[in-house]
């Protein structure tokens, strides 16, 4: 009875970054994104309402991590049926590799794809949703309108990224998300943001159609122009309209698990997570030195399988997934891991940057899981001229892949992604959804949150607490600043392995939710990592 066990150990807490509730959950990276969520909800609406409004309430209080410049994804279960919404956004049709550099792609307005967000998150809600569109835009207008209190985190990251911000010549951006144009906002400080409140506006009176295709669209194409990027508004008019693929399913641990397929990293997931399963045979404590070991073993093979073998997406099915579909191929897999003889070759790099992701369930038997981004921390450091966006800079996952790469740079194409949202079914039901940001430490983060519940027994809460490692190059290792003991530490780099501490905000950020199967409520998490809470409609 392991879920029951999982269920009956949770405990909440008072500043709700642990909730529990009745009818429905909402759990994002802040308050107020979570609290737009829950009141849709308490309007009536469902989760597919909830969390659009959630989605576009974190473009406006999130901006580091997301806003409507950038791209968004969804996996959904909906009446029965679960898919993936593919939000990538496209190269545009200018872009020329030999005209950029890799500074270009870093900041500037070279390395920013056409933006996805709105369209995804419009397109999730007429397809599913059931209040007026303008029911899910208001709370994000509200929020850009009236303004939210800026938060310690964005505080030090402002701080971080100072230098870069005021690298761009005309300094879009900071005029934008510095006050008066020059020093970070302090934490507690109100930030107002009166273009972005009027964008939305039209978003919310007019749908999304005079983003793509009217009055912003030509202040975009006017904004690139002038600034030698290469998105237009022929990019913009090509509306880029999700593309829906089938989910990806499995058995873990022996429950049945749907994620994303490629071109996001939901495989990863699966292949990590089928390897972890044989963590279960090894003694000791689940943090030990050696376990540790082994699952860094684990998971640095399975970025070398996403670096050595890159998948067209149009072409992927499961059946011709041989790490999949063929158990034997796991147990060689996990033997070769185990006698491996000689070092493996170093595997490219990718640039990776930063996301944001939610999570909704809603008391009908639907479930949401959005992660959306604008690539680095405040993208591309350049913002839209009288619109008060951020442009992402997703262009840099792509700019050094060679030409017959699936994410090649070639105008029409996409950048990779490395989201991998999941469900979990109990009972052919949502049980629990979860997903995390974090470029390529999201599939490290989601295969220990995961091997904590589902291989240990641990409640949602105490599992998104434990401190987490990283490894994508061979022997080397990246633990959580402060998560583990200076023997720990000691052991591995005994046992040959490179050992680094990094800061906390590296290594993702979990938003789960868990329907619960012995009781009549929803169990919700918040990454204490971040600033979000988990809340649900009030009885």
């Amino acid at each position: 009875m392991i879920t029951q066990k999982i269920e009956e150990t949770f405990t909440s807490t008072k500043d709700s970054i642990c909730a529990i509730a009745h009818g429905g959950m909402v759990s994002t990276a802040f308050p107020d994104a979570t609290r737009a969520g829950v009141r849709l909800l308490e309007n009536g609406g469902n989760a597919i309402d909830a969390a659009a409004a959630a989605a576009l309430a974190l473009c406006v209080c999130e901006p580091q991590a997301s806003g409507i410049g950038g791209q968004s994804s969804a996996l959904i279960h909906f009446g029965g049926k679960s898919l993936f919404l593919d939000g990538s956004g496209t190269i545009p049709k200018l872009y020329r590799n030999n005209q950029v550099t890799a500074a270009d792609m870093q900041v500037g307005y070279k390395g920013t794809t056409v933006p996805t967000t709105l369209s995804l998150l419009h397109s999730m809600h007429a397809s599913y949703g059931t209040l007026p569109w303008a029911d899910i835009v208001t709370p994000a207008y509200d929020l850009a309108k009236n303004g939210y209190n800026i938060t310690q985190l964005q505080q030090d990251l402002l701080e971080r990224e100072r230098e870069l911000f005021t690298s761009i010549p005309n300094r879009s951006a900071q005029k934008y998300f510095y006050k008066n144009g020059e020093n970070p906002y302090e934490a507690g400080d109100l930030f107002v943001q009166s273009e972005l409140a009027d964008v939305l506006d039209q978003v919310r009176r007019y749908g999304i159609k005079g983003f793509y295709q009217g009055d912003v669209a030509l202040a975009i194409d006017k904004d690139m122009r002038t600034n030698g990027g290469f998105l237009r508004k022929e990019d913009l008019a090509q509306e880029p309209v999700p593309i829906e693929r089938n989910a990806l399913k499995s058995i873990v641990f022996g429950k049945e698990i749907v994620t994303t397929t490629p071109p996001s990293q939901g495989r990863l997931l699966l292949m990590a997570l089928h390897l972890a399963e044989h963590l279960q045979k090894q003694e000791g404590r689940l943090q030990s030195p050696e376990r540790l070991a082994l699952l860094a073993d684990f998971l640095y093979e399975v970025y070398r399988d996403r670096m050595e073998n890159p998948i067209f997406p149009d072409q992927y099915t499961l059946e011709n997934d041989h790490a999949l579909s063929d158990p034997r191929f796991m147990q060689y897999l996990y033997e070769s891991i185990l006698t491996r003889s000689e070092q493996p070759r170093v595997l490219d790099q990718l640039q990776g940057g930063e996301t944001t992701h939610l999570s909704v369930m809603d008391d009908k038997g639907n479930a949401v899981g959005v992660t959306q981004s604008v690539n680095m921390v405040y993208g591309s450091k350049t913002a839209a001229e009288g619109l008060g966006f951020i442009y992402n800079n997703y262009m840099i996952d792509s700019y050094q892949l060679p030409e017959d790469h699936p994410n090649a740079p070639v105008p029409g194409g996409c950048a990779p992604t490395s989201i991998a949202p999941f469900i979990i079914f109990e009972n052919n039901k949502p049980w629990l959804i979860a997903g995390s940001p974090g470029s390529q430490r999201i599939v490290t983060a989601l295969t220990q949150f995961l091997v904590h519940v589902l291989g240990a027994g641990m409640s949602i809460d105490r599992a998104v607490a434990m401190p987490r490692i990283h490894c994508e190059q061979y022997k080397q290792i990246m633990l959580e600043e402060g998560g583990f003991e200076r023997s720990t530490l000691s052991a591995l780099e005994q046992l040959g392995y490179t050992v680094k501490e990094k800061p906390t905000f590296y290594v993702g950020a979990i938003h789960a939710i868990l329907r619960c199967q012995h009781s009549d409520c929803f169990q919700g998490v918040a990454d204490l990592r971040r600033d979000g809470i988990a809340a649900g409609p009030k009885p």
